[in-house]
């Protein structure tokens, strides 16, 4: 009796979270500055990669970009390995530039299915 209780509840978990959350989902990854940008030589721009999506994602690229009037005057890019569904990690950006003197624009640009 109890074991036939623990199967129909865990294939109830199972089929609610499938209802829910059905495959066939890509990452969706959100890129924000966090906290203060550190001083130069090199500047550190803090960085949080989020993932609204259920689909994990490996190698994850970010780009930041620093523009002048739309003009681009510096770019760097960091590698996440690895950022699970519903999740975030967090790196940072070195620019020789400082930012705060320039509109930063933040970016994901390519990820690997793990």
């Amino acid at each position: 009796g109890v074991g036939l209780v623990l199967t129909v509840g865990i294939l109830g978990v199972v089929g609610w979270q499938a209802s829910v959350e059905p495959g066939g989902h890509l990452p969706e990854i959100v890129v924000e500055p966090r906290g203060e940008t550190s001083p130069g030589p090199v500047y550190v721009v803090p960085i949080v990669s989020r993932n609204r999506s259920p689909a994990t994602a490996a190698n994850v690229v970010v780009e930041g970009t620093l523009l002048d009037e739309g003009a681009v005057v510096e770019r760097a890019e960091t590698t996440f390995d690895y950022v699970p569904g519903h999740s975030s990690r967090g790196g940072g950006l070195m620019f020789t530039q400082d930012p705060a003197g320039y509109e930063l624009r933040l970016r994901a640009i390519g990820y690997v299915d793990p």
